[in-house]
């Protein structure tokens, strides 16, 4: 009987040992695992099971470790979870930790060199809390780590990090969050929304690594925002340099390392640099290690316009994005382009359509046959004459072709031309007689090869103001001298014939030069003298 009586003392005792029980009178409570208390946080994370929530309720130094075993939620209430000596939260290959902070000032914290708020090898959600190194002293220029510098998170594993959460690091030595090295597989770290400032680099995605964001605020203190070794993707979020920084974005590839391919997309985002001596992506390591960067989205306060495809373009606010009726240049049939020059090179036997105004030389090469459509838009030159004409060339809807530039016209021709529609103009045009150029003069059309011009068309000079445009004749149809067809020439007898159109301003309004021949059978003109008439020096006129 005795001995019956002491197995089942023996077998309470055991009992009672591993059930969780209420704290002594006096102890103070550091953790809950619902209605029961512990002093630790590390008891009671060992005594939770899978699916329970740990919850911190006071200030404590301990040096966590989530077993392979475990699956749990811990809630970082009101308190604050600094370490002792080591990493502050360790989470073992095979262990899941969620983090959540109900009242919202939940900190997680390490102030040892060397050492990390979180070093996870498991699997890892953060939903909340501020986690930091409020002891980091590195610094970028010197170079020195200050004695106490390392990475605030550590992922070898795959983590997740949620709007809500913030994360700090003061210094400049390391970066703020890595993801992969040091492992031998991938590791998986997304970034849907949060808060990160500081470090040398704020992400750095190392060999293995595999980082995806979707959202949240980035700066960093020194090199680069986002520093890319192997696999990147972006598609939302705010990324800022300060002044201190090299560049927003860094992608490469190192050395032999097959670990490493340096590719990084970017679809989406808003991207900012400090200063113009800051670049925005930064491609290469060195001349022998180089990586891929392409972006199909976002928007950037810097010319980015190499690493987007061809279909896609940059707009004038930065943003980029493919390249359609809304903000491409020009179209040829289905097919958008960003500018002109890259329109007219695909469109033999086939029509250019403007889609927007345009600032740029054009030239159409001697063996092209294309239709050019203003659409209601204004062509104006950079440097040289607006269009020049060395093929079959038909101009045809409203707009303006438009030449800003001494001794250049709206349109030169040298191949074959016909005009159905638009106003040629110089708008620039200076010349105030036949003395003085004002320093902006010239023909809005010169013609020296075949040229016929149509109703619905208008040739002007100095925007139609009758006080300039008195210096140059307003269309000059063959050559001036025996230099000119030396050193210019297309048809030795250029034809021009006139069947319609509206012409007014000029020296003179149609000057019929050397070897040229001039049929008019129809058409408005006018100069700004008394005596509006056209100038005839051709042996055949019409």
């Amino acid at each position: 009987m005795k001995q019956r009586i002491l197995a089942i003392l023996l077998s309470l005792t055991m009992m009672f040992t591993l059930v969780p029980t209420a704290m002594a009178e006096g102890e103070t409570a550091v953790a809950k695992v619902g209605d029961v208390e512990y002093e630790t946080l590390q008891a009671a994370i060992n005594a939770a099971t899978a699916g329970q929530t740990v919850k911190l309720v006071a200030n404590t130094a301990e040096d966590i470790k989530i077993s392979a075993d475990k699956d749990i939620t811990l809630d970082l209430g009101n308190s604050k979870l600094t370490n002792k000596s080591g990493d502050t939260i360790t989470v073992e290959k095979g262990g899941k930790l969620s983090i959540s902070d109900s009242v919202g000032t939940g900190v997680v914290d390490n102030t040892s060199h060397g050492k990390g708020a979180i070093v996870n090898s498991g699997e890892v959600t953060l939903n909340g809390g501020t986690f930091k190194r409020s002891a980091e002293k590195g610094t970028y220029s010197p170079y020195v780590n200050g004695g106490n510098s390392w990475y605030t998170i550590a992922n070898y594993g795959t983590m997740e990090i949620n709007t809500g959460v913030t994360v700090e690091n003061a210094g400049g030595y390391s970066s703020m969050i890595r993801n992969g090295g040091d492992v031998t597989a991938d590791c998986n770290l997304t970034i849907e929304g949060g808060n990160f400032a500081g470090g040398v680099n704020t992400v750095k995605n190392d060999s293995f690594g595999v980082l995806t964001i979707n959202g949240g605020n980035f700066s960093n203190t020194a090199q680069y925002v986002i520093m890319n070794w192997n696999k990147a993707e972006i598609t939302a979020g705010t990324f800022q340099t300060l002044d201190t920084a090299s560049a927003v974005l860094f992608t490469s590839t190192y050395g032999n390392d097959a670990n490493t391919v340096g590719k990084l997309t970017i679809s989406g985002g808003e991207f900012k640099h400090a200063s113009d001596t800051q670049e925005m992506i930064v491609d290469h390591y060195d001349e022998s290690n180089s990586g891929a960067a392409a972006v199909t989205g976002g928007r950037f306060d810097a010319d980015i316009s190499k690493y987007i495809p061809s279909d896609y373009v940059q707009s004038a606010d930065g943003t980029v994005e493919k390249l359609g009726e809304s903000n491409a240049v020009a179209k040829v049939g289905d097919t958008y382009y960003k500018t002109l020059a890259e329109a007219v090179a695909a469109a033999n036997n086939a029509t250019v359509t403007l889609l927007k105004d345009v600032t740029a030389n054009v030239t159409i090469p001697a063996d092209e046959t294309i239709t050019l459509n203003l659409n209601g838009m204004t062509l104006t030159n950079v440097d040289d004459h607006t269009i020049l004409n060395n093929g079959n060339l038909t101009i045809t809807g409203t707009g303006r072709v438009d030449n800003i530039s001494h001794a250049k016209g709206a349109l030169y021709n040298k191949g074959t031309v016909v005009i159905n529609g638009g106003t040629f103009d110089r708008s620039q045009e200076n010349g105030m007689n036949k003395g003085e150029s004002g320093q902006n003069s010239w023909y809005t059309i010169k013609n020296v090869g075949t040229m016929t011009i149509n109703d619905g068309a208008t040739v002007q000079t100095a925007g139609n103001n009758a006080a300039r445009g008195k210096f140059s004749s307003l269309v000059s149809n063959g050559y001036f001298n025996t230099n000119d067809y030396n050193t210019n020439k297309g048809l030795d007898q250029p034809i021009l014939t006139i069947d319609g159109g509206t012409f007014r301003g000029g020296l003179n309004t149609i000057k019929n030069d050397d070897r040229a021949r001039l049929t008019i059978n129809g058409g408005t003109f006018s100069n700004y003298y008394p005596v509006s008439y056209t100038h005839l020096r051709a042996h055949e006129t019409d």
